[in-house]
């Protein structure tokens, strides 16, 4: 019995220590043409705390066109001059350093926008519960704008924890599934 217990203990350490919990929220305006609405262009991609990173050589902002523009092209969709498209893909990511302290069912979060983790001058604090805990925090928005009218009809909102371990690869395959998830039921099923 012993030995299953030292075995599972770092186990489920691992699971829950490891897990990166991902939130999707999605929303779109139900009076919109969706079915008309297969030719797209890009506005900039507008960054908050990602200018400057990059994912295996290439820019996060370069990535996530990437990813888009291939679900996008899997949904039917074409990419076009920004004058000939029906919808503007407006993007935003952020990537902010969160910490919070948690003491029973009571907790406080302070956010603060770092450029670099070196450039923080707190050192951490030792794991206990009572204690603050820090980590990083990613968002990503995708926005679709109808071109006529210039007003949103589509919109994803995904946020979750980045962790600084990991690989240039594993970071490549959270931001692309970040951008299948958010895209998963586009277009909307009409009602």
């Amino acid at each position: 019995m012993a030995r299953v217990f030292v075995f599972v203990l770092p186990l489920l350490l691992c699971v829950v220590g490891c897990t990166q919990r991902l939130e999707t929220h999605t929303g779109y305006d139900h009076s919109a043409d969706f079915a008309a609405a297969k030719t797209y262009a890009w506005a900039p991609v507008k960054q908050s705390g990602t200018q400057n990173r990059a994912i295996g050589g290439q820019g996060v902002d370069a990535l996530l066109v990437e990813f888009v523009d291939r679900e996008l092209a899997a949904k039917g969709m074409t990419k076009v001059d920004t004058a000939a498209a029906k919808i503007v893909v407006h993007s935003y990511t952020k990537l902010e350093y969160v910490s919070g302290r948690e003491t029973g069912s009571e907790s406080g979060t302070a956010y603060q926008d770092r450029q670099d983790q070196r450039e923080d001058p707190i050192p951490r604090a030792a794991p206990d519960d009572r204690m603050p805990t820090e980590y990083k925090k990613g968002t990503v928005v995708l926005d679709l704008v109808d071109q006529a009218t210039g007003k949103s009809i589509w919109r994803g909102v995904a946020n979750g924890a980045v962790r600084d371990v990991a690989t240039a690869e594993e970071r490549q395959a959270r931001l692309d599934e970040v951008v299948r998830k958010l895209l998963a039921d586009y277009p909307p099923k009409s009602k």
